[in-house]
């Protein structure tokens, strides 16, 4: 059912109510709290009326009773503004649409939960939580100055309030009726209300401040910023949970060698050892089903990566410049913890898809994480946090030091670990229509082949003689294209944006050697021409830009032919020339893949021939539904799984992360639900939760994440009642793997 109201227009009379002037508002008594039943298009005496959406009604225009009416607006106006009432036991969720005279629209989308009345604020052009710096705005409704808003933080488009035509509120599909109570609706001018949802949401030790959770650091902020040992003593009886005990005795399990190897009874480790990490494959079942996959040890034991990502103790700043007012507690100049202070620029790539419509990406920053381990450990706070976390993570089962984890710590500790290698330069990109992380490498272009080794070059030589290293990831996230996608313009992103290149440019390297793999195919420009169906005449006409447009629809049986060709052509180019150069450099670690988001059957296939194991970041809710098995069983090659986690609103920072969960309590559940799904396929060697510490509330400064995922919050204590769970999970996992490793 959609509810279409007329909003006044110069000329004639409105069928709604619109109030104008923002002054003759009041805050909204308590007694609206009370569910009310009454009928559609009834008002009661509080002036609410009730709107009644059904399964598959068809009432788009729904009159209100006793509806004063109001000139048009004479000015201006920054949002509008309508009292809901959700009436129900449950959330509700809102579309709203305004409509101008000038044929111009704009859209959002409310949740409004059940209790009180709300004041609902549109505001009248667009914003998103990242034009504030984050990915998530402040949880809603909020308390403020007495009034209880929802305000709109995502809205697209943007109408002329003097000349508002229509609003249009919808429930979308309702399985059952669904009642909304609507106020008074009208407009106003000011526009702090937005700027108020985010002022003051961070305390002194970089905690939100509206929300609350067990284990909260209880300040006082005073004190902790004034004197360490104050801020300690409060932060020891902040702790989150009490240290849960080990799951099972040493003399229980078999032992494990100094690199986490299982050192199983009957296991030829002596044949089997190389003395670096190594892949190998189990014997194959009853049934001829091929072995699980395995890693061993340098020893020649088995070995299951279980491995955290980001353990870092200096990546947390968040910026603060433009934005102090979100801060209720920032360090003067003089004291202490102004050593936390810095500056950055993320703004670099202002084109990447994880830029898009940001604000505060440069300028002054802050790092509270640093500063909360200063006040617990002092000013040499690295050392020590550094052993802290070592013997966190043995405890909770972890036996790999994931992606991006700080260097220093991989000098310190004796965990295995992996390295990421990220290759930057001056070469061309293509791209996907994403470019989430800026646009994919040309690997075509000689400038590629050259930032491969002056990248590869320093970390080898820095860890090519350390046997705790698994292996090198190069690169995360490439823009491949979407093997799974049906649109064209997904699915073969990549050789359509080179194909639209000028060949005769200099930067054209991919479009000349696509050209060239043509130009071997068919005997002739027409012969091309004919197989495409387009028209062209002479090979040189193929050098102008060739868009989509141009082209026949990518279900012709040749053309789709050959683009999956020349995307299997550009794969195997990049993964080849990285595979020569890393192996040239560093014959003995694993090459671990490209740790795959949006990806490709011809990408995955080249990462299968040329990566000793195919690395995957899957958010989902477990690799049984979000991850291609079937196919990818085909290779008969070992996998990992690189980045996963689970996240909720309702402690620490409020973006859930990618995947989310309800509450706190079931991040535990779904990290063991994850780790079966992980067993259950005889391919994949390991699992590396994303990330060690919660993000910052305003940020993180790499593109305003601001995920509450990890198994540390931002004063460096345990998310207790979590890590239990993993340390559960963990411990779960092997003692299975144990029984199901079986030699060849």
């Amino acid at each position: 059912m959609v509810l279409l109201l007329a909003l006044s227009t110069p000329g004639h009379v409105a069928q709604a109510q619109l109030v104008l002037d923002p002054a003759s508002v009041k805050p909204m008594p308590a007694a609206l709290a009370t569910p009310s039943n009454v009928l559609p298009g009834t008002a009661t005496a509080d002036g609410f009326s009730a709107l009644v959406f059904r399964p598959g009604a068809d009432q788009s225009t729904l009159p209100l009773a006793a509806v004063r009416m109001a000139p048009a607006a004479s000015s201006a106006s920054a949002a509008l503004k309508m009292h809901l009432h959700n009436p129900m036991a449950w959330p509700l969720t809102v579309l709203v649409t305004l409509d101008d005279t000038h044929g111009a629209r704009l859209q959002t989308t409310l949740a409004l939960p059940p209790g009180p009345a709300v004041t609902a604020v549109i505001p009248l052009e667009p914003t998103q939580p990242l034009a504030w710096g984050m990915r998530a705005a402040p949880p809603q409704p909020v308390l403020l100055d007495n009034e209880r808003l929802l305000i709109a933080t995502a809205v697209r488009g943007r109408v002329d309030s003097t000349a508002l035509a229509r609003l249009t509120l919808r429930v979308p599909d309702p399985d059952s009726e669904q009642t909304l109570r609507l106020g008074k609706v009208f407009l106003d001018r000011e526009r702090d209300d937005e700027r108020r949802l985010y002022a003051g949401i961070v305390d002194c030790f970089g905690q939100y401040t509206r929300g609350q959770w067990t284990g909260k650091h209880p300040g006082p902020c005073a004190a902790a910023n004034a004197d360490r040992r104050a801020g300690r003593a409060t932060q020891s009886a902040g702790a989150n949970a009490a240290t849960p005990e080990p799951i099972a005795s040493a003399t229980s399990r078999p032992a494990r060698d100094p690199y986490g190897g299982i050192m199983l009874a009957d296991w030829p480790a002596a044949e089997l050892a190389t003395g670096y990490f190594r892949t190998y494959q189990g014997a194959a079942d009853a049934n001829g089903r091929p072995g699980r996959w395995m890693l061993l040890s340098p020893k020649g034991y088995p070995f299951f990566s279980l491995g955290v990502n980001a353990i870092q103790i200096g990546n947390s700043a968040s910026f603060i410049e433009g934005r102090e007012f979100m801060f209720t507690d920032l360090p003067a100049a003089d004291s202490p913890l102004s050593r936390f202070y810095g500056r950055l620029d993320d703004m670099t790539k202002s084109d990447a898809g994880a830029q898009r419509g940001r604000g505060y990406g440069k300028g002054r920053t802050y790092d509270f994480y640093q500063a909360n381990l200063w006040r617990e450990f002092g000013p040499d706070f690295a050392k020590p946090w550094a052993a802290q976390t070592e013997a966190r993570l043995q405890r909770w089962g972890f036996n790999t030091l994931g992606a991006w984890s700080d260097e220093a710590l991989i000098a310190q500790t004796t965990l295995p670990y992996t390295l990421i290698v990220h290759i930057e330069g001056d070469f061309q990109r293509l791209s996907d229509g994403v470019d989430w992380w800026g646009g994919i490498a040309d690997p075509f272009d000689p400038a590629f082949g050259a930032a491969i080794h002056q990248q590869l070059v320093p970390v080898v030589a820095r860890h090519r003689n350390n046997r705790a290293l698994i292996g090198y990831f190069v690169d995360n996230e490439l823009g491949w294209g979407d093997g799974s996608a049906s649109a064209p313009a997904n699915r073969w992103a990549v050789v359509y944006s080179a194909l639209a290149m000028d060949a005769r440019a200099p930067q054209a390297h991919a479009k000349r050697a696509f050209l060239d793999w043509l130009q071997q195919q068919y005997a002739s420009p027409q012969a091309l021409a004919r197989a495409w169906q387009i028209e062209i005449t002479s090979w040189r006409q193929l050098e102008a830009p060739l868009t989509t447009a141009q082209l026949a629809p990518h279900t012709t049986p040749a053309l789709a032919r050959d683009l999956l060709a020349l995307s299997r052509l550009f794969a195997e180019r990049y993964f080849s020339q990285i595979h020569d150069t890393l192996k040239a450099l560093d014959p003995h670690h694993l090459y671990l893949g490209a740790r795959f988001a949006s990806r490709t059957p011809e990408a995955v296939a080249a990462c299968v021939r040329y990566c000793d194991v195919v690395s995957f970041n899957l958010y989902v809710p477990d690799i049984a539904r979000g991850f291609e098995a079937t196919s990818f069983a085909q290779h008969n090659k070992p996998a990992m799984l690189t980045e996963f986690h689970f996240g909720s609103a309702d402690a620490g920072p409020f973006w859930p992360g990618v995947m989310a969960v309800a509450r706190e309590q079931d991040r535990a559940p779904a990290y063991r639900h994850m780790l079966d799904s992980v067993l259950a396929n005889p391919q994949f060697v390991g699992a590396h939760w994303f990330q060690y510490l919660d993000q910052a509330v305003t940020g993180r400064w790499l593109d305003g994440e601001n995920g509450h995922l990890g198994l540390v919050d931002i004063v460096n204590q345990p998310w207790g009642e979590f890590t239990a769970g993993v340390q559960a999970a963990n411990s779960a996992i092997l003692q299975r793997l144990e029984s199901a490793w079986q030699p060849r």
